[in-house]
């Protein structure tokens, strides 16, 4: 029988699983999926899963494609005062994972 330290933990995998599966998904697919969520605090936590998983995967692209990524991103951007705001923190998260990998190598 699980107890609650590992049932929590196994949910956050879960959850985990599902942001870096919607992050690799048409953005048109992932805003339907969190649109259907009913939950807020939910939608909140798999959105803010994406954005670190995002942030993530940046982080460890090479520098030529992470400069060609966040021209991707720049562009979609754009396109409204949310996905810009979604751009800079993804920016600022990727930004505060190098840090200290630049640190490192100084």
């Amino acid at each position: 029988m699980m107890n609650a330290r590992e049932a929590a933990r196994q949910e956050e995998h879960k959850r985990d699983c599902l942001a870096r599966h919607l992050i690799r998904q048409p953005f048109s697919k992932q805003r339907d999926f969190l649109q259907t969520m009913k939950v807020k605090a939910l939608k909140q936590d798999i959105s803010r899963r994406m954005r670190e998983q995002m942030a993530i995967e940046i982080a460890s692209m090479e520098p030529s494609l992470r400069q060609l990524r966040f021209r991707q991103l720049e562009k979609i951007a754009s396109h409204s005062q949310r996905n810009y705001e979604w751009y800079m923190d993804i920016r600022s998260r990727v930004d505060s994972i190098l840090q200290p990998r630049e640190a490192e190598h100084v």
